[in-house]
Parts: C-alpha cells; sequence; structure tokens
C-alpha cells in the first residue's frame, strides 16, 4: 500500500512571520514549505494551475471562536490545503473538545501526526481508500476522496510522471557518456512522459470545468 503523502510534514516550532488577527494568510509560504508543496489531506501537488492551495484552519475557526481563545493565526492550528479538502472539511469538527479531533470512529486525524497514515491510504490508480473505520469517515465523511477519485487519481499520475521526467533529465547527462542507444531510450521515454503528462494535464482541466 502506497502513503497519501510522498513525506510526511515538517512543520517548524516558530514561523518566519508574526501576523496580526485575521492574515492566517501569510504563514501559507512557510506552509507550503512544511508540507513540501502538497496538500497536507489528499497529498495533491501544487504546481498545476487548475488547483488553488489554501491556509485551512485544521481546529475550525466558527468551532474554536465559540469555545476559545485560541488566535485565528495560531501557526499549530493552520494546515497547507488544496481549495478542494478545505471546502469538504469546512467547519466540520465531531467532537465538543478542541484536544480531541475524533471519537471512535467519527473525526479527523491531524495530518501532522504520524498516525495519520495509519488510517488511509493510496491505491495504485491514485485514489485514496481507508484501513481502519475511522479512515473511512475520513474519506467519505471528511473529505469525500470516494467522490474525488478521478481528480485524485489525474493528480497522482501528474505527479508520478513529473517526478519521472525530472529523474531521467537528471541522469540523461551521466547515460550519455557511457551509452549512446541508452542516451536515445531515454530521451525516447522523457518524450513519451511529457506527451502523456500534457494529455492528463488536459484531462484534469475538462474534469474541473465539469464541476
Amino acid at each position: 500500500m502506497r502513503t497519501v503523502r510522498p513525506s510526511p510534514p515538517k512543520v517548524r516550532v516558530t514561523p518566519s512571520n508574526s501576523p496580526s488577527e485575521g492574515k492566517w494568510s501569510k504563514h501559507k509560504p512557510d506552509l507550503k514549505e512544511d508540507y513540501h508543496s502538497h496538500c497536507a489531506y489528499c497529498g495533491s501537488y501544487d504546481g498545476y494551475r487548475h488547483t488553488y492551495y489554501e491556509v485551512d484552519h485544521f481546529i475550525p475557526k466558527k468551532f474554536f471562536r465559540e469555545n476559545s481563545n485560541l488566535s485565528d493565526v495560531e501557526y499549530s492550528n493552520l494546515v497547507y490545503s488544496c481549495k478542494f479538502c478545505n471546502g469538504k472539511k469546512s467547519n466540520k469538527w465531531p467532537t465538543n473538545s478542541m484536544d480531541v479531533p475524533y471519537i471512535g470512529n467519527i473525526g479527523f486525524i491531524d495530518p501532522r501526526d504520524p498516525d495519520y497514515e495509519s488510517h488511509i491510504f493510496r491505491r495504485l490508480d491514485g485514489s485514496i481508500y481507508w484501513k481502519t473505520d475511522l479512515g473511512k469517515w475520513i474519506v467519505q465523511k471528511g473529505f469525500k476522496f470516494d467522490q474525488r477519485s478521478r481528480e485524485l487519481s489525474l493528480l497522482y499520475s501528474l505527479n508520478r510522471m513529473k517526478f519521472l521526467i525530472s529523474e531521467l533529465l537528471k541522469i540523461e547527462n551521466d547515460i550519455s557518456s557511457t551509452s549512446i542507444e541508452l542516451e536515445n531510450q531515454a530521451k525516447d521515454l522523457c518524450v513519451r512522459l511529457t506527451k502523456m503528462y500534457l494529455i492528463a494535464s488536459n484531462e484534469l482541466k475538462k474534469y474541473y470545468d465539469s464541476i
């Protein structure tokens, strides 16, 4: 089983900025870096023009404003999220406590928690499925990953192809010094991957235009 995110986040303790209340978006550059330019929840890469990335409050603003004095710029509560995950999560918070993100099989796992990947996984086609009953709630209710399989598969495929093209370009010079035949094979593969990438990118645009 593959992990949902390419690598776990490395969230800094002290952010670069100290914005005033209401300006949580000022933390976006730090969050982008901490989450390796991927959505904290679905693991989608932020480099495609069809997607937009936002700053999500893990504990929703509506909940903590009614139940605590937590600042809306508190870095430890902020998450780098694609607009789709942020929108699906919205103001959901199935417990009555800020310190309890889930009860039994209902609720969320903090994406900074190493246990996040213990509840959901990525299938070979790029869609996201559950390992546990809590994971099932996260998939079906929390972020509706099951209704977004086409989007997630396309984004995953694009990210994989981008990585492979990047790796081929890195080793092209090394290959050329050892074998012309291998160099030509690498170039041919790179061209084919680029064409596939463009086709998938166009499919993603059509998908987003249709919703």
